[in-house]
């Protein structure tokens, strides 16, 4: 979502002294914000994306350049609710902005991470405790839109949309909203999100794509507009273009639906030490059996003996 403002501000990292804090501009006028920076005194351009909140994302071709090192046995995984998914391998390089540096944990991916620089970055990975992107020129009549961040690094909030309350992801690289898929039905459904086109495979980010439809909507987000919008669905949508079309809906049982983001599964390749560890425990379950059937004969051995013991004393 593009949003109509001409400039978005959030604190960022540790709660700073208001002496001690360091800001940083980023220009998305004509096009998403890019950085420049150095990974490992090489020279690295690294697109701002909100979408990734901490971390980076390399293609595997550029991680050769800068000469990244990938943890051992560290894997990352990033999926599209509904969609395919792309693995690839976890770093943790030292970025450097001028004087200023950070950490980040990156994922470098066997795909494109962007088509305007080497790399993708989240605010939160810039060593800044405030970040400002410019939008557009300032309008003569400013309003000022002021959002809560749970974290500060996570760019998402939650907000008033068509009188439903939605967590609400903001995305300055793309000039058009998207419905997820549970939001998507909620105002299918209401009718405020009729179709405008047909349902086609859409990129998204790292090579996935998912299914999408163009809609036109009235919605709005503190007034301010967001079309054009584009609706997650693996079936055309309730407002069907045709008039005669006829729509068959079912229930299904209920289950958490989550707003997609390039937040990664976390894996640490332990399937052989989880196998080990349930074939001990197995064997141990069997051993504690065995034990128990054990005593069981003994203690019944041992009532016999002293059975016959009394029988015989009469």
């Amino acid at each position: 979502m593009r949003l109509g403002f001409f400039g978005f501000i959030a604190a960022l990292s540790f709660a700073a002294p208001a002496t001690a804090q360091t800001a940083f501009t980023l220009d998305a006028r004509s096009g998403p914000p890019v950085v420049e920076a150095q990974i490992n005194r090489r020279a690295v351009r690294l697109e701002v994306d909100t979408r990734v909140p901490d971390m980076l994302a390399v293609s595997t071709p550029g991680a050769e350049r800068i000469g990244l090192r990938r943890l051992p046995f560290a894997a990352v995984a990033i999926g599209i609710e509904g969609g395919s998914t792309i693995r690839g391998r976890i770093a943790r390089p030292r970025i450097a902005f001028g004087e200023r540096a950070s950490r980040a944990f990156a994922g470098v991916f066997p795909a494109p991470a962007s088509h305007v620089a080497e790399g993708l970055i989240g605010p939160g990975a810039m060593p800044y405790d405030l970040i400002t992107i410019t939008l557009g020129a300032e309008p003569a009549q400013v309003r000022e839109i002021r959002f809560a961040l749970e974290d500060a690094d996570v760019w998402r909030v939650s907000t008033q949309v068509g009188g439903e309350t939605l967590l609400v992801m903001f995305d300055v690289t793309n000039p058009a909203s998207v419905f997820n898929r549970s939001a998507a039905r909620l105002f299918d459904r209401a009718g405020a999100i009729p179709a405008a086109g047909e349902l086609a495979e859409t990129p998204m980010v790292l090579g996935l794509s998912t299914m999408m439809q163009p809609v036109t909507t009235e919605l709005t987000v503190e007034g301010l507009t967001l079309a054009p919008a584009f609706a997650r669905t693996n079936a055309p949508l309730l407002g069907a273009l045709e008039e005669d079309a006829i729509i068959a809906a079912g229930r299904r049982m209920r289950r958490r639906h989550r707003l997609w983001s390039a937040a990664p599964r976390w894996s640490a390749r332990a399937a052989p030490r989880s196998a080990s560890i349930a074939a001990r425990a197995g064997s141990l379950c069997a051993a504690l059996v065995r034990l128990c059937s054990l005593l069981s004969a003994v203690r019944l051995a041992a009532w016999r003996g002293a059975y016959i013991r009394r029988t015989s004393a009469r």
